[in-house]
């Protein structure tokens, strides 16, 4: 894609085929994201994302800037990819989830309010006025999203997000009344984000996050159940 490309997700579809998504420099000094497909011995596939092989670039929520990718799910159940992490978007970062086919083609049925961009979602924190990222994402097994991360606040600080998102993008109101959860240590907690999540086989979320139980932005490792 550019200088300096780093692979974040690799997954293996039914067929044995690679997909990767990642980001790389490009020669602004922005991060482009791209999405591969691999056959089993390693070679792209040239007629995966219309023939490029690679689906590249660097405006996933409609302006150009920083597109960093944090990993790539492959829904087996939808034969569907969902590329996340966070884009340049209004002057700031905000967390992605963006739909693609097993064969590269963006999914144009895909998209909620906050994007307005078909394909893609835009994950905010409390509004889209601030930052937030999808740090991870999973599936479960009524083919919902459920990403992690982290979403500012309005007033500057920064809580660790859980967000769930129907297969058409948009958040899942039966999630915490709006599709989407703070997530905190304390009452006081500044600055916290989610790395990772897990659903158990009884419906349960893990949520694996880095807390800031006493506001003295010294951050440990935490792990929340959320039901």
């Amino acid at each position: 894609a550019g200088e300096d490309d780093v692979v974040r997700g690799v997954r293996v579809g039914p067929d044995g085929s690679i997909y990767i998504a990642g980001s790389g420099d490009n020669t602004s000094g922005q991060k482009d994201y791209f999405l591969g497909k691999l056959d089993s011995n390693g070679s792209i596939v040239g007629t995966f994302a219309g023939g490029s092989g690679i689906r590249t670039g660097n405006s996933i929520l409609g302006h150009a800037g920083n597109d960093t990718v944090r990993g790539l799910v492959f829904d087996s159940g939808n034969n569907r990819l969902y590329m996340y992490g966070s884009a340049r978007s209004g002057g700031l970062n905000h967390g992605f989830i963006a739909a693609f086919t097993s064969q590269g083609d963006s999914i144009a049925g895909f998209t909620n309010t906050a994007s307005g961009i078909p394909g893609v979602a835009q994950l905010s924190g409390e509004s889209t006025s601030v930052g937030s990222s999808v740090n991870d994402l999973v599936v479960d097994t009524n083919g919902r999203l459920v990403g992690a991360g982290y979403g500012d606040s309005n007033a500057g600080d920064r809580f660790s997000q859980v967000w769930r998102v129907n297969s058409a993008g948009s958040l899942d109101s039966a999630f915490s009344n709006t599709g989407r959860m703070d997530v905190e240590t304390g009452p006081d907690n500044p600055w916290e984000a989610g790395g990772t999540i897990a659903i158990s086989t009884h419906g349960y979320l893990f949520l694996g996050a880095t807390g800031d139980p006493d506001s003295t932005l010294t951050n440990p490792a935490v792990v929340f159940r959320i039901k």
